[in-house]
């Protein structure tokens, strides 16, 4: 009974089929009188071929050796020898179980190794209706191997033979998982590498940006990017879904921004022309829902326009009201052609915080399945400064409250951006030209 209950913990134990293969191995051999354990698969080059792919005996597990492995490689199962006929393949002849008494070993090719041998039987391991292998059991002691003996051990083996079974399965499944999590984390290494380093010194604007990424590799990007006539573009998307395909479609859309060489004459250009190239690549079962606005740092405006993305928050001055950009309005990229959206325009005063974000954030569940919303970002951002880094620890902290969650579901990305007027932009000047002629006459 001891033996038995030492087996069945280790058993219980085991997470992997050769470990479930050494704690009945190493036991077996004590509860049943069997001498040698061999491993036999058929040979699919003929009757009575086969190869063996283990051989346990009671003398080496005695000894303390080591159980040796089950399941070859390919490699290893190609490299073994191929046998022929004598007592295993007798045994394995049909596709049912048997028994051998007073066995004669002597002229045996495999078995004469093991001349104090008399008694054997075979137990087919089924795979559903087939004879996958063999497992061929051996006896020296005197008592003959009875039928109880016999069918013990034939549902005993097709037993630890399914548990092997499973088990392996599950290691390849754990193999697999531990292969897509790596490229997974590779995908959105090269995806956040595609977003911007640092913030761009745009005249005129302070930003604060944040970024948390969902388990899965996602598809939201955000970037600022200058164009020729000193404008600056600046953009925030999202694409639909999870995983490679979405953070391909997002690098997709970062080359073609930043490949864009067409007219500067609005934000809605720029986003037809996205349109029709993401269309073009045939982008099957993913859309983008895109915000460009480009900002004229002589001018102080913001024209803008969306497509379908979620309306960005606008906080007028230190202590105004916030209030949805909601015009200038279309369908997401990726999905229709032709293609139509007209751009709006915005004049900022100083202190203005513009406020762009993806439906992370907003779509952000806690446990009674309760949206985060437009209404709770707008009460964090009412009760902010509109400093842009207030605004993202905020709009953060919010979050966390409704939430009670450090994990998402989903990318989670924020870019405030505020208006800080053009003698910010001056004072910043005469500020590095003040530091620049200090050091021109070795001050500091």
């Amino acid at each position: 009974m001891t033996t038995l209950m030492e087996m069945l913990q280790r058993l219980s134990g085991a997470r992997t089929a050769q470990e479930v293969f050494a704690a009945f191995m190493e036991r077996y051999w004590k509860l049943r009188p069997v001498t040698h354990f061999f491993g036999v698969v058929p040979d699919s080059s003929g009757a009575g071929r086969y190869r063996i792919t283990y051989h346990v005996s009671s003398e080496s597990l005695r000894e303390g050796r080591p159980v040796p492995k089950r399941n070859p490689t390919t490699e290893e199962f190609e490299a073994l020898e191929v046998h022929e006929g004598g007592i295993i393949g007798t045994l394995i002849s049909e596709p049912r179980p048997s028994m051998i008494h007073d066995m004669d070993v002597v002229s045996d090719p495999v078995l004469f190794k093991f001349p104090g041998t008399t008694r054997g039987m075979a137990l087919p391991m089924f795979a559903g209706e087939y004879v996958a292998e063999w497992v061929v059991a051996l006896s020296e002691q005197v008592q003959p191997l009875e039928p109880k003996d016999f069918h013990h051990a034939l549902l005993t083996s097709n037993f630890m033979g399914m548990a092997n079974s499973h088990l392996s399965m599950m290691e390849e499944i754990r193999r697999l998982n531990t292969q897509m999590t790596a490229q997974f984390e590779e995908v959105a290494r090269i995806q956040q590498a595609l977003l911007p380093d640092r913030i761009p010194n745009i005249p005129g604007l302070k930003i604060a940006t944040s970024y948390l990424t969902s388990d899965h590799a996602g598809g939201d990007y955000y970037d600022f990017f200058p164009l020729h006539d000193g404008r600056w573009g600046i953009m925030i998307a999202d694409v639909s879904g999870h995983g490679a395909g979405a953070a391909t479609v997002m690098a997709m859309l970062h080359a073609i921004l930043h490949c864009y060489t067409g007219p500067n004459t609005g934000p809605d250009v720029i986003l037809k022309y996205a349109n029709q190239k993401l269309l073009d690549a045939r982008i099957e079962g993913n859309f983008v829902t895109a915000f460009l606005a480009i900002y004229d740092p002589e001018h102080a405006t913001l024209q803008y326009a969306s497509g379908g993305h979620n309306p960005p928050r606008l906080k007028i001055g230190l202590d105004g009201a916030v209030r949805a950009i909601d015009d200038a309005v279309s369908f997401p990229l990726g999905i229709f052609e032709p293609y139509e959206l007209e751009a709006g325009c915005l004049t900022l005063g100083v202190n203005d915080t513009v406020v762009l974000y993806t439906d992370g954030i907003t779509e952000a569940f806690n446990s009674k399945r309760e949206m985060f919303g437009v209404e709770r970002l707008d009460d964090a951002l009412t009760r902010c400064s509109g400093d842009p880094d207030c605004v993202i620890g905020s709009v953060h902290t919010a979050l966390y409250a409704h939430s009670k969650a450090r994990t998402r579901a989903d990318d989670q990305t924020l870019v405030a951006i505020r208006y800080v007027g053009r003698d910010a932009k001056r004072g910043s000047e005469l500020i590095a030209e003040t530091a620049r002629s200090l050091a021109g006459m070795g001050v500091g």
